[in-house]
């Protein structure tokens, strides 16, 4: 199946010009929002410099939110305060990180106040605070962020301090999340309401995110061979991307005379590219891909390393795996772990496509929003090619369920399985739903 003109063309100076409007805010001491891409329709979180705090800046954070008042800081900064992460690292995080509670240790009351944690929120922003000019525990609770931002951890923390960076302050941001009236956190359309009422710019994570690859990444083609298969005889290539990551590509055939190549962008996934489980499609899609592109005569397949569990780490994935155990639906399971839906990224892609002189492909994917990432990475999608039917065991039927209703996956129709009599049935799928059928 083809779907022809899914994606259209990358907006670069929209996304520059949202950017822009925060920067210039935050650079004048003034409050943004910032919007989070990890949970259904986006809630709300209040940002500001850390270094503009004072007693009616933060009496308006604590008007409006939630009250817990937390400033994300790089995790050096957090080493050279003695701000150790609360609970101890050891295995892959998916929330915030957080550092021992602090107040200022002198120059304070009790610490609670507006005027005492602006006083805390400004020692934490300022390059000549030692670590005793602090006291643990206190009032405000600091946030040590990945050391690449956005780009090595798509959440709010790390927006905050990225658009810090970008408005050239100090980058120690104060976060805390937007609260409706009953206490409940603030999404669309009251945040949407929220940020007009007080002329606030609003920037979503995932803005951030695309307009950080875009003009930041960048690749290196390190080796290439001739790669026999059982599908073909390719051309593999290495690419390293400026954050060590190391990516593969499988080209076949002619790219200049192809003028829209079949391409599939495919994420790693070790459990099933490389032992085969049964708790997810990975190994039959990488399979069809590289069948379908030989059979196309010319194509590449772009295999991107660092996308375990759409970005969220293999750690976190065998996580959600315990939690698909008791009864999670996939989409469940990450709101659960408090991770993004989706954290990988795709401008490596693009840099290598570019860098192999392919800028307008067919897709292979039965994802849409691949699509409309890989056209914000810069690439023209002409069309979307659905993979072929996906075989999968009885287990997998209700997470491909949550992929089709809550992810917006285009699946068309699965393999056989049997039925509980033992006699083979077809599944089929549409966007809402997953039904099994009897076939004639």
């Amino acid at each position: 199946m083809v779907n022809h003109s899914v994606c259209g063309p990358l907006d670069v100076d929209r996304q520059r010009d949202v950017l822009s409007a925060a920067t210039s805010e935050l650079a004048r001491g003034g409050v943004a929002v910032i919007v989070s891409d990890g949970q259904p329709d986006g809630f709300g979180y209040l940002i500001m410099a850390a270094e503009f705090a004072d007693w009616r800046r933060i009496s308006f954070f604590v008007r409006h939110t939630s009250g817990f008042l937390c400033v994300a800081m790089p995790s050096d900064r957090a080493d050279s305060l003695a701000l150790p992460p609360m609970v101890p690292t050891g295995r892959e995080r998916s929330g915030p990180e957080f550092a021992v509670a602090v107040d200022a240790s002198d120059g304070i009351t009790s610490g609670i106040s507006a005027r005492d944690r602006a006083r805390t929120v400004r020692l934490l922003a300022e390059s000549t605070t030692m670590a005793d000019d602090l006291c643990r525990p206190g009032h405000v609770m600091p946030i040590r962020i990945h050391p690449d931002g956005v780009r090595g951890h798509a959440q709010v923390p790390e927006a905050a301090v990225d658009l810090c960076r970008l408005a050239g302050v100090a980058p120690v941001a104060v976060v805390c999340e937007l609260v409706a009236e009953d206490g409940s956190l603030l999404k669309s359309p009251s945040l949407v309401e929220f940020a007009h009422k007080y002329r606030l710019p609003v920037v979503t994570v995932r803005q951030l995110v695309t307009f950080r690859n875009h003009w930041e990444c960048s690749v290196e083609a390190v080796a290439a061979s001739q790669l026999p298969t059982a599908f073909g005889d390719f051309t593999i290539h290495a690419y390293r991307s400026d954050d060590g990551v190391e990516h593969l590509v499988f080209v076949m055939g002619n790219l200049e005379q192809a003028t829209t190549p079949l391409v599939r962008v495919h994420s790693q996934c070790a459990l099933g590219d490389v032992l085969a489980s049964l708790r997810c499609d990975c190994c039959t899609q990488l399979t069809d891909s590289l069948r379908m592109i030989a059979e196309a005569h010319a194509g590449l397949l772009v295999y991107l390393r660092g996308h375990e569990g759409r970005g969220t780490g293999l750690a976190s994935k065998i996580a959600a795996y315990r939690l698909h155990d008791k009864g999670y639906e996939t989409v469940d399971a990450k709101i659960a772990l408090s991770t993004p839906d989706d954290g990988r990224h795709y401008a490596d892609a693009a840099l290598i496509l570019r860098d192999l002189g392919v800028a307008r492909i067919r897709l292979l994917t039965n994802n849409p929003d691949k699509c409309r990432a890989m056209t914000e990475a810069g690439i023209e999608v002409a069309e979307r090619v659905s993979l072929l039917p996906i075989a999968i065991t009885e287990d997998g039927v209700s997470q491909l369920s949550a992929k089709t209703s809550r992810i917006d996956h285009l699946i068309t129709l699965l393999a056989m399985l049997p039925d509980s009599s033992g006699r083979p049935t077809h599944l089929t799928s549409t966007k809402n739903s997953v039904e099994r059928v009897r076939p004639p």
